[in-house]
């Protein structure tokens, strides 16, 4: 099978980190995989995974361009990740004589669906959130959307990493206790990490050995900075930390007294044996554990579908609280609950989910996607 994934950018983020995890696995299992992107930072890894790359920003006016790059490769499907890339693969494919098909990573509002003209005849979700979003006013039938499962790298993403290279490198004190937020810095994900900061007073009053690190990039940063400068005053030392982006992610997660994150971030962070408080763009879930672990997931880690609270200073304080008060308890636990996202949400089980969804679209009947024009 020769597939074609369909990105905008390959930058630090949950997405892309499925995408090369994906496209690694896919090429193990013999199949021809290229991704169509503008760049970023994770090139080298989709790369180093055996895919090939058309580093071509996918826009209406790069179409010739894209059909002339991936014409000598007779790509059988093309594969779009979410809204922008979709418009545009939508019309690739058409063009191109291949099969197209859409995956949703993320919710929009009602009138982004309504004004929508990009989706495939089969849609996949990434979780129940994202299939009830895509579902509702605006939106597509539910029998046309499979519901898939981020995958973890379960021989990168695992508990007993070193980390006092690490801890060195920060500047960290040997008993200090790291609060690791891990995210995107924009939007309502970039507000999740200014409600931390605003907690952290609150959280050092009552654990002086705590320490803050925010652990991303986006527009945002300048914003974050001048908050953990006035929270470092507030609380008279070096109490947060903006450390930026990272790639050894799995050893800044094995760091963590706990993880703060949402998504496939908060995924990656409970395999490697972290407690992880799940809160994220659409509120405040706290702490996963094995009992809760599907409904945590159901709504991805509060990255998608609604929940009760929003991620605000009591809440994110509360929960970090406990945590800490109680932390042989809650190690034990997450040791319990990484155990069983090994066996369950691995990468070789992802790809083959979605390998079901390719193989029924392409024995199909019908014609590859008749779109013609980018909506």
């Amino acid at each position: 099978m020769k597939v074609l994934h369909v990105h905008p950018k390959i930058g630090i983020g949950g997405v892309e980190t499925y995408l090369c995890r994906l496209i690694g696995e896919q090429v193990r299992l013999g199949h021809t995989v290229g991704l169509l992107t503008a760049g970023g930072v994770f090139e080298e890894r989709v790369t180093a995974a055996g895919g090939r790359l058309f580093l071509i920003p996918p826009r209406k006016e790069h179409l010739e361009s894209a059909l002339e790059a991936i014409a000598p490769h007779h790509f059988d499907l093309i594969h779009a990740h979410n809204y922008r890339a979709a418009r545009f693969a939508r019309a690739l494919a058409a063009r191109a004589g291949a099969r197209y098909l859409m995956s949703v990573h993320g919710p929009r509002w009602f009138w982004h669906r309504l004004l929508f003209r990009g989706w495939s005849d089969s849609v996949i979700a990434m979780s129940e959130g994202d299939r009830d979003n895509i579902t509702s006013l605006g939106g597509i039938s539910r029998r046309r959307v499979h519901l898939s499962f981020y995958g973890i790298d379960t021989d990168r993403f695992r508990p007993g990493i070193e980390t006092h290279s690490l801890r060195a490198e920060l500047g960290l004190p040997e008993d200090a206790l790291p609060l690791v937020y891990i995210s995107r810095f924009a939007h309502q994900k970039a507000g999740v990490a200014l409600e931390l900061l605003r907690a952290m007073p609150r959280i050092c009053a009552a654990e002086p050995r705590a320490i803050l690190l925010l652990v991303g990039e986006g527009p945002m940063e300048d914003q974050l900075r001048a908050g953990v400068e006035q929270v470092n005053r507030q609380v008279g030392r070096r109490a947060a930390i903006l450390v930026g982006p990272r790639r050894d992610i799995e050893r800044v997660m094995n760091l963590g007294t706990l993880v703060i994150a949402a998504a496939n971030t908060a995924l990656e962070a409970i395999a490697c044996g972290a407690p992880t408080l799940a809160a994220g763009r659409t509120g405040y879930f706290g702490q996963v554990t094995v009992d809760n672990l599907e409904a945590a997931r159901a709504v991805c880690f509060a990255d998608h579908g609604r929940l009760a609270h929003r991620a605000t200073e009591p809440h994110l304080a509360r929960g970090i609280l406990e945590i800490l008060s109680n932390r042989i308890a809650a190690q034990a636990a997450a040791a319990e609950l990484s155990a069983l996202v090994a066996d369950r949400y691995n990468v070789a089980r992802m790809a083959e989910d979605i390998e079901g969804v390719y193989q029924r679209l392409l024995n199909s009947r019908g014609t590859p996607s008749q779109a013609a024009s980018i909506v």
